[in-house]
């Protein structure tokens, strides 16, 4: 159901002005492998899966420009989520991704292990006591940011 929803992503950016279609770099297969070892179950969702393949080196513009989401992140920030939660005395779920970070104090994972295509996000921030959903799936969570972003370049 997914399996092309890279391909729906970049062209939503393009349509809402935040990317240019051709500076957008997707990660190679073999990447993505390499980021199923911080998977309990050795998998992603398909919908973060297309999106690597589509944009996890660059997004071609201004969507996410402010977060770290790239490839050459990620593995670093799966270690900074769980001291920084662990600190904090948070309890994440075993199966816990970290996809994306913001000024690296706002943690966002999805689960591996339900099987899930288009899970639901959670996030947590440096400081607090909890983590709390804040997306209903990554889909809806990565229209609710263009939507935000969009709306950045008409004020």
């Amino acid at each position: 159901m997914y399996q092309n929803y890279g391909q729906e992503l970049k062209a939503r950016l393009v349509d809402l002005g935040l990317a240019d279609a051709n500076k957008m770099r997707g990660c190679s297969p073999q990447e993505i492998d390499a980021l199923r070892q911080y998977s309990t179950s050795g998998q992603l969702p398909t919908v973060y899966v297309q999106f690597l393949s589509t944009m996890g080196h660059d997004t071609g513009g201004k969507f996410i420009w402010d977060m770290d989401y790239k490839y050459e992140y990620l593995g670093e920030k799966q270690e900074d989520a769980k001291e920084i939660a662990t600190s904090d005395g948070i309890t994440l779920p075993k199966d816990a991704f970290f996809f994306m970070s913001q000024e690296g104090t706002h943690f966002y994972f999805l689960h591996t292990s339900q099987r899930d295509d288009n899970p639901p996000i959670y996030k947590f921030t440096e400081g607090e006591s909890s983590f709390e959903q804040v997306g209903s799936s990554l889909v809806d969570f990565f229209e609710a940011l263009a939507l935000v972003y969009a709306s950045y370049e008409t004020d």
